[in-house]
């Protein structure tokens, strides 16, 4: 926009000739902007006309001088428009700055006991083994931390192979003697699950599997199996392993032998490492087994009799050990092999080993070590060296008193020789006396004028009483004498001295 002189605004230039009165050369500006009231009076006020007595009628020349306000006025706009755009610019790097900060610390992650990590950029894996604990990776959708849980899990398959004879599910899986007696006494394949055996028998099985996913193979996991379809791999995997092991058993192996579970577990853990599943499975547990619902009663009364008879055979051994320790102590069995052998050498005709046996049988029972084969046998105690003691003993007693029984006889035979009658009476008192001396003896004194006596004989009650007491007393000192010898042979008990 441009002004000239003589406008209200104030913006007016003049220019007088230099025969102005006022000196020449000089000027006048003025205006309501730039001090207007200060022109003399005589000027008359901004924009009014000039007073005649002032106005001189000669010629002057103005000029008239174009500004341009509007030039100003946009520069300072642009001004503040740059330094507004300067703290605009200024503002966004600041909050750039901070959501690139926030963007790449939103890239940690925390990593639990019991998982792993993996780090993924642009959709391929860098790191496969990110321990518990923070770690980082650049955020989505750059990358990412994909963490893997390698903590125990467990399932139950137990649909498959059961069947489906009672009427609610607690019913279905109840103890075995509700089953015998609820099913339809046949199967429908349709909806009863079995196995086929190896003998073309029929069982069931309910399964109970714990795994794990595997720490040294979480990128495998990760890269070809989604969480969700997990358990129904597993699940495929382990009923696929137990129709193949099942298949190779017969019935009574399936009820009891552990084969079957080892073997259908070593055969999921094949199927799963063929996949690259990542999944370890720690155990694979047969739960229940059971034979078809209608062969329970028969199964089990079979059951009986094999557990009847194996306690009886345990019973049987325990009493033939405890027989054979009683007889021979610790050296029960080696005698009992060294008797063997000799009955077979003697059976074979082969005399001199025999008598080599039978030497070995004798040192045995005197108390001594014998080798038998690459070992020392034991020595025999019990019972049998207690009797070979006795009849030593015994032994050695009766040879002292038939020695002493010949002495006697041979004196008395002189002395009868040289006087019989003294030595009739002398042995006949003896006897006399020593048959008196009996403790079931009684004498009865009687006149020896009577010519008859009748006897009415009864035993004394107080004798008899006695003589049950002595007995009582010998046969208490008699077992006394055996529990201490037993305690002796067994090292409880010191030796008598």
């Amino acid at each position: 926009m441009s002004v000239y002189s003589g406008s209200i605004s104030g913006l007016i230039s003049l220019r007088l000739s230099p025969d102005s009165p006022s000196g020449g050369g000089g000027g006048v500006s003025g205006g309501e902007g730039a001090g207007g009231s200060d022109l003399p009076p005589e000027l008359g006020a901004p924009g009014a006309a000039p007073s005649p007595s002032l106005v001189r009628r000669r010629g002057v020349s103005v000029q008239l001088r174009q500004i341009d306000v509007s030039a100003s006025a946009e520069d300072q706009a642009n001004a503040a428009l740059g330094q507004a755009l300067r703290y605009v610019y200024g503002f966004l790097l600041v909050g750039m700055s901070v959501l690139v900060g926030v963007f790449l610390l939103s890239g940690f992650q925390s990593i639990r006991e019991g998982e792993r990590g993996l780090r993924v950029l642009l959709g391929r894996v860098v790191v496969d083994d990110l321990k518990p604990g923070f770690q980082w990776a650049l955020p989505r959708p750059l990358g990412e931390i994909v963490t893997i849980d390698i903590g125990n899990k467990s399932m139950d398959v137990k649909d498959p192979f059961w069947p489906n004879q009672a009427g609610t599910p607690e019913a279905r899986f109840g103890d075995e003697a509700a089953l015998a007696n609820s099913g339809r006494g046949k199967l429908d394949p349709v909806q009863d699950g079995m196995l086929l055996l190896g003998d073309l028998s029929i069982g069931h099985a309910t399964i109970k599997i714990e795994y794990v996913r595997d720490a040294e193979k979480v990128k495998e996991f990760a890269r070809n199996l989604h969480p969700t379809s997990e358990e129904r791999l597993i699940r495929g995997v382990v009923m696929q392993a137990v129709v193949r092991a099942s298949a190779g058993v017969t019935i009574n192996q399936f009820r009891k032998d552990l084969d079957v579970q080892r073997r259908a577990q070593a055969t999921a853990q094949q199927l799963l490492d063929k996949v690259g599943s990542g999944i370890r499975i720690q155990s694979l547990v047969l739960d229940r087994r059971m034979v078809p619902t209608n062969l329970i009663k028969t199964f089990n009364e079979v059951d009986n009799a094999i557990a009847k008879s194996a306690e009886e055979i345990n019973k049987a051994q325990q009493e033939r050990q405890a027989r054979l320790s009683k007889a021979a102590g610790e050296g029960a069995d080696d005698l009992l092999a060294l008797i063997d052998l000799y009955d077979q050498q003697l059976t074979g005709g082969q005399e001199a080993a025999s008598e080599e046996t039978l030497a070995q049988i004798d040192k045995l029972l005197d108390g001594q070590a014998v080798e038998t084969g690459q070992r020392v046998g034991a020595r025999v105690t019990g019972d049998v060296s207690r009797m070979l003691s006795e009849a030593r003993a015994d032994q050695t007693r009766l040879v002292a008193t038939a020695q002493s029984d010949a002495r006697n006889f041979l004196v008395k035979l002189e002395n009868y020789k040289t006087n019989p009658g003294v030595v009739l009476i002398s042995d006949w008192t003896e006897a006399a006396a020593k048959f008196r001396s009996r403790e079931t003896v009684q004498s009865f004194n009687v006149p020896s004028t009577t010519r008859t006596l009748d006897l009415l004989l009864n035993r004394d009650p107080a004798v008899v009483k006695d003589q049950e007491r002595r007995r009582n007393e010998a046969e208490t000192r008699r077992r006394q004498d055996d529990e201490l010898r037993k305690a002796q042979e067994a090292g409880l008990a010191a030796p008598t001295p």
